[in-house]
């Protein structure tokens, strides 16, 4: 290459520390320019970048958006490599691949998700802290958090990373214990959804963490030499639901506990989680859709999540999907999930009304007593303390 292009490959080499991603600039010869300051997910000695020529004719428009975008894809077990031109002042000077790690072989993890609110920088550090340790760790999110993300998210933080990660989820046939401890070896056992397992996995869990190690029926010991992560469904107010775990296993995960804030509580992270989301469909359904209009944002933004980011993942797919490229506007969202703020607040507000007029008609039949008002707690199914309490809520709403 003369000294010009040299010149500008220089220069455009002090912007890649600027970059989201990791990232190396590709002179057309297909050698390696430069690459960025930030640690990359992948050894470039071992990449296999798609043949130069082909990429070239990528990078000069010979191919439709789609192919361009199924020539220049790299697809990678722990990263995905986006290929863009680099145009000088008159020529294609190379490629600039960018790693991005969130994009995996089976999806996007929601660990990877980019964030912008404060709490998930807590949820982080708490993370971190927890790697350091050995000691169980309970997960606690709502349906659709994707907490086993971030389980093995903790998993890979950990000293025990090169080591097997292995998931045991409950049957109404029970848990073979020995066998999912044989198969995490020295690694992390991840127990899903442990508060939805028979009782009998319940305490037998309490007595592989108690005794250190699991004995089958014959008498054989298997050691426990793993760590034990659960994940459960918190309750209203974010803690273990009671009774969800007898309290002897509970005591074992007490104090680790890790709480995934649900999609209403993270208004911040909605719009970088969609725009991940659509990265990725676009890529795996052969799309050029190359972002939300600002009244699709505006809907997002405003929709109800009630499955937190497995709604919203689906939602995105759905709207890829349906844009037949360039932006994804209002019309091309699923109507069904976009449900806006002032529908919740309307949803609240009929329920509230519900709840008052049966309150008022059972008391209109039994009286106000203390005895009539616990028989009209009676038939709500609810405790006398609870319809004190909701007398007190919606007597002014």
């Amino acid at each position: 290459m003369n000294e010009r292009i040299l010149r500008e490959m220089e220069l455009l080499c002090g912007v890649l520390d600027a970059l989201p991603f990791p990232a190396a600039l590709l002179n057309p010869e297909g050698l390696l320019a430069c690459v960025n300051s930030v640690p990359c997910p992948v050894n470039l000695e071992e990449v296999d970048f798609p043949a130069i020529e082909m990429t070239r004719l990528a990078l000069q428009g010979k191919h439709s958006p789609a192919e361009r975008m199924e020539l220049t894809g790299v697809p990678r077990s722990r990263g995905l490599a986006e290929c863009r031109p680099v145009f000088g002042a008159d020529s294609v000077l190379g490629a600039l691949f960018i790693f991005r790690p969130e994009f995996i072989t089976e999806g996007v993890t929601a660990d990877a998700l980019p964030t912008a609110e404060p709490i998930m920088d807590s949820l982080w550090e708490r993370l971190r802290r927890l790697s350091l340790l050995a000691s169980p760790v309970l997960v606690l999110g709502e349906s659709g958090c994707r907490r086993s993300d971030f389980a093995r998210a903790l998993h890979n933080m950990s000293a025990r990373r090169g080591k097997p990660f292995a998931s045991v989820t409950g049957s109404p046939e029970g848990i073979d214990l020995a066998a999912a401890l044989t198969e995490a070896g020295e690694g992390t056992l991840l127990c899903a959804d442990a508060d939805k397992w028979l009782r009998r996995d319940q305490l037998a869990l309490l007595s592989l963490l108690d005794n250190k190690g699991h004995t089958e029926p014959g008498g054989v010991f298997v050691p426990k030499q793993c760590r034990i992560v659960a994940t459960a469904r918190p309750d209203s107010e974010g803690t273990l639901k009671e009774g969800a775990l007898p309290q002897e296993l509970w005591e074992w995960f007490r104090s680790s506990v890790v709480l995934i804030p649900p999609l209403r509580d993270r208004r911040l992270d909605i719009i970088p989680a969609a725009e991940a989301y659509r990265r990725y469909y676009s890529q795996a359904l052969g799309k050029d859709v190359q972002g939300f209009s600002p009244d699709a944002r505006e809907a997002l933004e405003r929709t109800i999540w009630p499955e937190n980011l497995k709604s919203l993942r689906h939602m995105v797919e759905s709207a890829v999907s349906a844009c037949p490229g360039g932006l994804i506007l209002v019309s091309h969202l699923p109507p069904a999930r976009s449900s806006g703020a002032h529908k919740k607040k309307n949803l609240n507000a009929a329920k509230s009304a519900f709840i008052r007029e049966q309150i008022t008609a059972l008391l209109e039949v039994y009286g106000q007593s203390v005895e009539a008002k616990r028989r009209a707690a009676a038939e709500l199914g609810i405790g006398l303390s609870s319809l004190y309490r909701l007398m007190s809520r919606h007597a002014d709403e």
